[in-house]
């Protein structure tokens, strides 16, 4: 009974994250491939992220912004589903995530994409999401919009728009 509890509870949190959602990155992985972004974030400013694929299955990726950088690995386990982990700046310190990353095809050229990662500074627990969307608009070039902020008892969520380029 337990076991059949945990396999349930794992298949839906992967039908839930990668179901057609909004979002800033896919969580699809190929070696030697990546993708540079720049985004418009709010009050945020500026987004620079980017991700860089080592292996069929392994990317190596980050953000920077004057509010945050984030850097990490992503290891891609399906199609439509990805683990990530990393570090990322908290204040004026680092502290680890772990977290998902999900997309699906939502219609032709357009994908929904969502993000969530679990963030612990301190003995404190906080979620950080970014849901969006991707439009591509020719190859290798697309545009991104979507919400970005974090759970957290300063709740915060910045509207996001800007381009990707896929090499």
């Amino acid at each position: 009974m337990r076991n059949k509890f945990f396999i349930g509870l794992v298949l839906l949190s992967v039908l839930i994250f990668t179901m057609p959602a909004m979002a800033l990155t896919t969580p699809s992985v190929s070696k030697n491939h990546g993708v540079v972004t720049l985004m418009l974030s709010g009050s945020r400013g500026i987004v620079v992220g980017g991700e860089y694929g080592v292996t069929e299955q392994l990317a190596v990726a980050g953000k920077l912004s004057s509010y945050h950088s984030k850097f990490g690995l992503k290891y891609q386990i399906a199609p439509n589903f990805a683990l990530q982990g990393g570090m990322q700046s908290w204040g004026s310190s680092p502290v680890l995530y772990l977290g998902i990353n999900g997309g699906a095809p939502i219609a032709k050229d357009l994908t929904g994409i969502v993000e969530l990662n679990l963030i612990t500074p301190s003995s404190n627990t906080y979620f950080s999401y970014d849901l969006g969307v991707r439009y591509k608009l020719a190859s290798p070039i697309d545009i991104r919009a979507g919400l970005s902020g974090y759970l957290s008892p300063s709740t915060s969520t910045a509207l996001q728009i800007g381009i990707g380029y896929g090499f």
